[in-house]
């Protein structure tokens, strides 16, 4: 009898052994958390980008001369919209929740990519530029809502790997930006005008159900919910106002602000540019 206990406590061993290296169902749930906030920040600058390659063109049909002014404001009321709402969600996090503003953010964005897919029906100049201006707002303020909640939310999965976050997160936006364009303009080219809002709209939608689910239990996976503390870790909050008096964070907001509009300035003129001087397609402007 005292022989076999050698082999009952190694078998005890190993069975520990295997329950730990076994990943937990909290760890495995935060893995899936990431990965699709990941595609969602993919899919939200993809869909902020796709209309790039055709619309100025589209625009200056429904007004029957240069448009160019008015589809500059309607491509920066996604950024002002942003910029306006980014300044407050970070205040608001604890008290709106991570859950709701990342949820609401990626409905607002997906709901708004379908409509801007039915502009195609309006054919009179005001009403069809005004609506888009005002969907492409609304739109920022989605767009904004996921993208600072979503990174806090990776952040306080991944303490540890801060800079691994930002890098991956990052990586996401701008493959969505890269290929916003070129598949905008090749969906465009095989459907037309309504075709590409309302595929990756419907796809965004199909992503709150999800994020809704997975979030459901937010403190457990970050402990960002329901500390109601004024601290975060070892380190006091700081409010946006007090980050905006240190100068080396204006500079570096400055020259964010620069490329931006460096970047900006191509969505207004260069498709319209390649279409009447050398007569390309859309598929190849969005390339």
């Amino acid at each position: 009898m005292d022989e076999d206990l050698p082999l009952l406590s190694r078998s005890s061993a190993a069975t520990d052994e295997s329950q730990t290296t076994k990943p937990s169902k909290r760890t495995v749930r935060r893995y899936m958390t990431v990965a699709v906030i990941l595609v969602g920040a993919f899919m939200n600058y993809l869909s902020i980008y796709l209309p790039s390659p055709f619309y100025p063109q589209i625009a200056a049909e429904r007004k029957g001369s240069k448009a160019d002014t008015e589809v500059g404001i309607m491509v920066g009321s996604l950024q002002l919209s942003a910029f306006v709402v980014s300044m407050f969600v970070g205040g608001y996090l604890d008290r709106l929740g991570a859950r709701f503003l990342t949820t609401s953010g990626v409905f607002l964005v997906g709901g708004c990519t379908v409509l801007f897919g039915f502009l195609e029906y309006v054919k009179e100049w005001s009403p069809f530029i005004g609506l888009s201006i005002v969907i492409r707002f609304v739109m920022g303020v989605g767009e904004a809502a996921f993208d600072a909640t979503s990174m806090a939310l990776l952040l306080g999965m991944f303490p540890a790997h801060t800079g691994a976050m930002w890098g991956i997160y990052g990586f996401a936006e701008t493959v969505g930006f890269v290929g916003g364009a070129p598949l905008g303009g090749l969906m465009y080219h095989v459907e037309g005008f309504y075709f590409p809002f309302v595929v990756i709209g419907g796809i965004l939608l199909s992503f709150t159900l999800l994020l809704w689910y997975l979030l459901s239990d937010v403190h457990s996976l970050t402990g960002l919910e329901g500390t109601g503390d004024d601290r975060v870790g070892d380190h006091e909050a700081v409010s946006v106002w007090q980050l905006l008096k240190i100068p080396s964070i204006v500079l570096m907001l400055f020259n964010v602000f620069s490329c931006y509009a460096g970047l900006a300035l191509l969505d207004t003129s260069m498709a319209t540019y390649l279409d009447k001087e050398f007569g390309w397609s859309v598929a190849h402007i969005g390339l």
